[in-house]
């Protein structure tokens, strides 16, 4: 080969060869594959989130609501972020919105059944939880829920039963060690509130939860609402 023709047959290679490449790669990972734009930006929504930047996370994710109004995971999102500034009817409104476009599905029923707790709702809560459970009954993070969940009805003894098996696993024994301190400190306040007060209605008991939980929940009369409707809802099941 003439030596001066040397430089372009080396160009020609690599450009031959970076194709090559490019059209592998293209093979291996396809175009669907690939992180949309509309992707990333909900990512984005999520580590916003966890930075505290509520206010940006939110500016996003209406954002990306206003390209697809009806995305229950995205509607899901903004129900997250309006019980975590108190506003549980707005919360509660959205989810039963995302569950409607979603099909009921049960991942996002779960979801919903854990914010219901925020504004007080522990009968719904409870009632998600073990349908999950008889299908997931090796969930632990679960089960933690449920046991916090009848602690917070006030039920002590059933909430410390689904806490005790959860010592003896490892990555459980924490936190249910904990949640039976908190149990035992909780039954003792509570009666001996209610040894002064016999009379109390059960609006009034269900107060007695009130010091215990977040303040933006304290100053909700929604969550007191909806304690009496669980307490309702749970004496005509009986």
């Amino acid at each position: 080969m003439n030596r001066s023709h040397l430089p372009l047959a080396l160009l020609f290679a690599a450009v031959l060869f970076s194709a090559r490449a490019q059209t592998e790669v293209e093979t291996i990972v396809p175009p669907s594959d690939q992180v949309s734009e509309f992707n990333a930006r909900q990512e984005l929504v999520r580590v916003l989130l966890k930075l505290g930047k509520t206010e940006a996370a939110e500016s996003e994710l209406r954002g990306l609501l206003e390209i697809r109004r009806n995305d229950p995971v995205l509607l899901a999102d903004l129900a997250d972020i309006e019980a975590a500034r108190g506003h549980f009817v707005r919360s509660r409104d959205l989810y039963k919105h995302a569950l409607t476009k979603s099909g009921n599905a049960a991942e996002l029923r779960l979801r919903y059944a854990r914010q219901a707790r925020s504004w007080g709702d522990f009968y719904l809560t409870e009632k998600v939880l073990r349908a999950y459970l008889r299908e997931h009954p090796q969930d632990i993070d679960d089960k933690l829920d449920l046991a916090g969940v009848l602690i917070a009805e006030q039920r002590y003894e059933a909430g410390e039963a689904e806490y005790r098996p959860l010592i003896k696993k490892p990555g459980a024994r924490r936190r249910a060690l904990i949640g039976l301190a908190t149990s035992s400190l909780l039954e003792k306040d509570f009666q001996a509130e209610t040894r002064k007060k016999r009379g109390l209605s059960q609006l009034r008991i269900g107060c007695l939860l009130r010091p215990w939980l977040p303040r933006r929940q304290r100053r909700a009369p929604f969550f007191v609402q909806n304690m009496v409707s669980t307490w309702r809802r749970r004496q005509a099941a009986r």
